[in-house]
């Protein structure tokens, strides 16, 4: 199986469901946003497992799990059946679990009082 399509050659994609939209639709580059942040985690994941730090592992299996599920759901064509699953697919538990995590995390971080460079520290 091919990793590409050569369907979107001329600045179209198409969604599951089969309509074509432009490259640049909402859709598109909303999943392509949440994509790049999986993607970041994957990192930061194996970063800290190399490092010997896995007391956050699951809690990041999960995130990159749950974010998948969102992008499934922004790819599918509106006049998919599946799209009405959008508003479940973002749960209010999945967001409380998450916000929960950001702050226990948080409180793992340094104070800081000014801009940081990314990357600066490393």
């Amino acid at each position: 199986m091919k990793v590409y399509t050569k369907g979107g050659d001329k600045g179209q994609t198409a969604l599951i469901g089969g309509t074509r939209v432009c490259k640049h639709d909402c859709r598109v580059e909303a999943y392509g946003t949440l994509d790049e942040l999986g993607a970041h985690i994957a990192l930061l994941r194996e970063m800290l497992r190399k490092g010997g730090n896995e007391a956050h592992d699951e809690a990041l299996l999960r995130i990159m799990r749950e974010l998948m599920s969102v992008e499934s759901a922004l790819a599918t064509d509106t006049a998919v059946e599946r799209v009405a699953q959008m508003a479940e697919c973002v749960e209010s538990v999945w967001i409380a679990r998450l916000e929960e995590e950001i702050d226990q995390m948080s409180m793992l971080l340094p104070a800081t009082f000014r801009f940081t460079v990314p990357g600066g520290s490393v």
